[in-house]
């Protein structure tokens, strides 16, 4: 599915709570601190719809049509092809959105070419990231993340980690939703324009340091990219 960018922003009116100090923005894509980036957002999935635009930034896939951020690269017109959708998304808004919605299909697309590293970590993992691809690019999903750990919350040194140490996020509950964190992070670039937002789980955290999953997804991402280029050189 291609989304408008009128669904786009009916999409983001979905009951989130963003606060400005202690204002409460009751509608994000309305509110004078957000409307224009949300409008630039909007901009982005009404022009990859373009006719001038659609036979390069969207591609067919099973009878679908999906964004070509979400290609998976097997020869080099595809590596090109992406670049070319990117480069573009980048002239539309100036190279100013740096969290605009092709950049986290980047990485999920990398990570979705080898599903064995996951299963390798633990059975049926390599399952999860081909049906959270399938889930993003069907949807046309703008997803984001959020990195950084408060500073008062950070170890001070490398023993630290040796350490059990309160972790930034935890998990509270859970259910057939998903399940609800409780915690802090810092510079979530877009989050509030977002669908989904992904959160790294520092290594101090019991429950998430047996995978690591976070530099994993990095490297997996990195070695397929140069994978990919060194075939289609």
């Amino acid at each position: 599915m291609l989304m408008t960018g009128k669904e786009y922003l009916g999409s983001i009116r979905d009951g989130r709570r963003v606060y400005i100090g202690g204002e409460l923005v009751e509608d994000v894509p309305a509110h004078p601190a957000f409307r224009n980036a949300a409008q630039s957002f909007a901009m982005i999935y009404d022009r990859k719809r373009d006719p001038e635009n659609r036979d390069l930034m969207t591609f067919e896939e099973d009878g679908e049509t999906f964004s070509t951020y979400f290609l998976l690269p097997r020869t080099r017109e595809d590596l090109q092809r992406r670049f070319e959708a990117h480069r573009r998304i980048a002239s539309w808004t100036h190279g100013l959105l740096g969290r605009s919605p092709d950049n986290f299909p980047s990485y999920v697309s990398g990570l979705v070419m080898d599903p064995g590293m996951f299963d390798s970590i633990r059975q049926g993992f390599g399952n999860n990231i081909r049906n959270y691809y399938q889930h993003m690019r069907g949807n046309d999903i703008f997803a984001s993340h959020t990195v950084t750990n408060p500073q008062g919350w950070r170890p001070l040194s490398p023993a630290d980690n040796q350490r059990h140490t309160p972790p930034t996020l935890r998990v509270i509950n859970e259910d057939d939703s998903g399940v609800t964190i409780n915690g802090l992070k810092m510079l979530g670039t877009a989050s509030v324009f977002c669908h989904e937002t992904w959160l790294r789980q520092p290594a101090t955290s019991r429950r998430w340091a047996r995978e690591r999953i976070d530099y994993l997804c990095c490297a997996a991402q990195c070695a397929w990219r140069e994978h990919l280029v060194a075939q289609a050189l």
